[in-house]
């Protein structure tokens, strides 16, 4: 195809087109497709032409429907077609990139002397996740942008993001064999879900109002007022109540309250008044 045809396919999918992983055969074998329909023959017997696929007639039961015609392509030859139109690829470009990544791998594992792919647990696992993340990006419907969460909440920020089965992030990683960086960090103990990204709050350390101060700055010093004391009838109490406990005090704290309790024993109305 020459720049002004690839434009045109372009066009054609962008515009009329899907892109999606298909399950095919018994064995539910993944396989890349895109699908266009149209009631213009000619258009489509011209994209034969250049591209390759196949054309099937899409009968109506409604009289009042015209009939269309469906061109199908799929697998190695779909995703060279994606190669070639890519650039001029404006709203299933994503898909697109998808799709080649997962032919990529199926295309790996296709022996020498054979047509079907020999899935392994981890090439099925992957080549599911970007099955279902074509899916999640051909969801119609509102979406919900990040300009919506940070107008609610200026210091959210995206943490993870939920493709296929499982959570990545938002690094892309050309050695993964679906792009993604899978997510291995710590989650946080609250956040919020929008749109299958994983959103959490940003908080200062200090409340934007509050004052910055240190412990040294607060500190009483000098004659420091009694009610900040604990007197001797309260360090007796403390020490009766642990003795009747069985409980053990620091030792740097016990010395502290028989210290202060011990002060005034000798007066029998202090006598009196700790017991």
């Amino acid at each position: 195809m020459t720049g002004y045809d690839s434009a045109y396919v372009a066009g054609l999918i962008d515009g009329e087109g899907c892109v999606y992983i298909a399950k095919v055969g018994g064995r539910h074998q993944l396989r890349l497709q895109i699908v266009l329909a149209k009631r213009s023959a000619a258009v489509l017997r011209w994209l034969v032409t250049k591209v390759g696929g196949r054309l099937f007639d899409l009968g109506r039961n409604n009289p009042r429907w015209d009939d269309e015609v469906l061109w199908k392509c799929n697998g190695q030859e779909a995703a060279c077609v994606l190669r070639k139109v890519q650039p001029f690829l404006r709203i299933k470009s994503q898909q697109a990139e998808l799709g080649i990544k997962m032919e990529a791998i199926r295309q790996e594992l296709i022996p020498p002397w054979g047509k079907q792919a020999r899935w392994t647990n981890e090439a099925q696992s992957d080549c599911e996740t970007i099955r279902l993340a074509i899916m999640q990006v051909n969801a119609t419907g509102p979406r919900v942008g990040a300009d919506d969460v940070t107008a609610h909440y200026p210091t959210a920020r995206r943490l993870a993001q939920r493709v296929g089965d499982r959570w990545v992030t938002f690094q892309r990683d050309m050695l993964s064999p679906t792009g993604w960086e899978p997510f291995s960090g710590t989650w946080p103990n609250s956040g919020m879900v929008v749109h299958g990204e994983f959103w959490t709050l940003n908080g200062s350390e200090w409340p934007s109002d509050a004052a910055v101060c240190s412990l040294s700055d607060v500190l009483e010093t000098g004659d420091v007022p009694p009610k900040f004391f604990l007197s001797p009838k309260a360090c007796r109490g403390i020490l009766r109540r642990a003795g009747k406990r069985v409980r053990e005090l620091p030792a740097a704290l016990a010395r502290a309250l028989e210290a202060v309790a011990s002060e005034g024993v000798d007066s029998p109305d202090l006598q009196s008044q700790g017991e």
